[in-house]
């Protein structure tokens, strides 16, 4: 009989073992602010195990599609759901071509203002409670302004980017010159009336996305079905020591 109760005390330790550092981690979020120039505002807010995540790891977790490239000198955004141009380095700065440059403009939202980023997404990083804004324009416009309660409510309110959801944006369009969003990882500079040709210097290599399940979590159907066990065994030692 002490042997059955050092089993099950045993699997009962090695239960705990397992699923203590799922339970340790907190979650943590993030919300991204992304404002088209014509009307458009999408939100999102994105959970993560992490203590803090890159813009760059926010935007490809929100969901929305979006195309970059990056290299040495960093990470570039080509465009967000459509709006941009294709993702290589010869072609991802091609509304900054002439007098006018028409980009994908990069702000953080700090003490209740938004602030234009003076580094790209990919040094940037976000902890509990930090906004992302993205604006199509000419980079002297920051998104709309709001509170993170109304931001988780739209989040809330709106169904995930796709294009196999009703109600949605439609598909990405095919890209076209006059379209596009340069942000680079290396600091940004300040929004000037005119903004003079980006230099197409990033490598073609894109980026690997991120993985899944983060490291050291425990599923939640494996812990479950961990307590199960624990629980029937538990039940099973106790009846035999009844019965005896």
């Amino acid at each position: 009989m002490k042997r059955v109760f050092r089993t099950v005390l045993l699997l009962f330790l090695l239960f705990l073992g397992a699923i203590g550092p799922s339970f340790a981690q907190e979650e943590h979020q993030a919300a991204l602010v992304v404002d088209f120039g014509d009307g458009r505002v999408l939100v999102r807010v994105v959970s993560f195990a992490e203590d803090t995540i890159s813009g760059v790891d926010l935007l490809r977790r929100s969901g929305l599609e979006v195309a970059m490239v990056s290299g040495g000198v960093g990470t570039a955004i080509c465009a967000i759901e459509g709006v941009g141009c294709p993702p290589t380095p010869q072609e991802c700065f091609c509304a900054c071509q002439g007098g006018t440059c028409r980009y994908w403009a990069y702000f953080h939202l700090r003490d209740g203002e938004w602030v234009y980023a003076g580094r790209g997404a990919a040094d940037r990083r976000l902890g509990d409670g930090d906004v992302d804004g993205w604006v199509w324009g000419d980079g002297k416009s920051p998104p709309p302004l709001r509170t993170w309660e109304e931001i988780r409510a739209a989040s809330r309110a709106l169904p995930p980017i796709g294009p196999s959801v009703p109600g949605t944006l439609p598909p990405a369009p095919a890209f076209s010159p006059g379209r596009a969003s340069p942000v680079p990882a290396t600091p940004l500079p300040s929004p000037a009336p005119s903004l003079s040709r980006p230099s197409p210097t990033v490598p073609a290599e894109a980026p690997s996305p991120p993985g899944g399940t983060p490291a050291g979590a425990f599923p939640l159907a494996s812990a479950l079905a961990w307590g199960v066990t624990v629980f029937l065994l538990l039940g099973l030692a106790f009846w035999i020591r009844r019965r005896r």
